[in-house]
């Protein structure tokens, strides 16, 4: 993590698992860039605890429907080192819930809600939680995530320093931005009752940011 002079070298030795591997297969970063799709401009890598919440994860689900191949980060160290290393033959490496990918290159949200300039989770009564409620491009199964700011720590990054004592400079003024699926039915459904029934529209869109929050927040679950 701390060797930039040989971090090229050293990166050659490095080994994960991979989504386009059998699982307990794990693959160089070398071998990942022969594989990778001629539309793939970068090396995409997701932190989850294991394969299982990988595969599982709403971060995963773009990768999944465009067929790009993720490398899987089990161990909480590896963040810092996809940091440092930053690129291996001249392809970025990339963070799953930052990488700034759609479903597809020409994606558009097939939803009314596309046009309104607040989203129902907005009038549900939680926009003073978050920073932004947007409508994804990046969801298909799922009804909705939270990401960090670009420059922002990422929840792990943030549980590491928690861990050994220091605090994250931002503190708790640096809001998260939440993602919603504007044709998953949760999501369609309280767009419809936020007018008929303001209360419970409320609650379904405070649980539906906690559960993208815990969605984002899986390794502090299993740890």
């Amino acid at each position: 993590m701390n060797d930039f002079t040989h971090r090229e070298a050293l990166g050659k030795l490095l080994r994960f698992e991979s989504s386009g591997l059998d699982a307990g297969k794990s693959t160089s970063l070398a071998e990942y860039v022969k594989r990778m799709a001629t539309d793939q401009k970068e090396i995409y890598c997701l932190l989850a605890p294991n394969r299982e919440s990988a595969l599982s994860s709403p971060y995963y689900e773009v990768f999944k429907t465009r067929k790009f191949e993720v490398l899987f980060h089990y161990e909480p160290w590896d963040e810092f080192v996809v940091e440092n290393l930053h690129a291996f033959d001249g392809k970025s490496l990339v963070l799953a819930e930052k990488a700034d990918l759609a479903m597809t290159e020409k994606s558009s949200a097939p939803c009314r809600m596309t046009r309104r300039k607040r989203s129902p989770l907005d009038e549900g009564g939680i926009g003073d939680r978050v920073n932004a409620v947007k409508i994804s491009k990046r969801l298909s199964d799922s009804p909705a995530l939270i990401l960090d700011s670009e420059h922002a720590m990422t929840s792990s990054m943030k549980r590491i320093l928690r861990a050994a004592g220091r605090e994250d400079p931002s503190g708790d003024l640096m809001k998260q931005d939440l993602e919603i699926n504007p044709a998953h039915p949760i999501i369609t459904r309280l767009n419809g009752i936020r007018e008929s029934d303001a209360d419970l529209a409320k609650q379904v869109a405070e649980q539906v940011l906690d559960n993208a929050r815990v969605a984002a927040d899986c390794w502090m679950i299993h740890e």
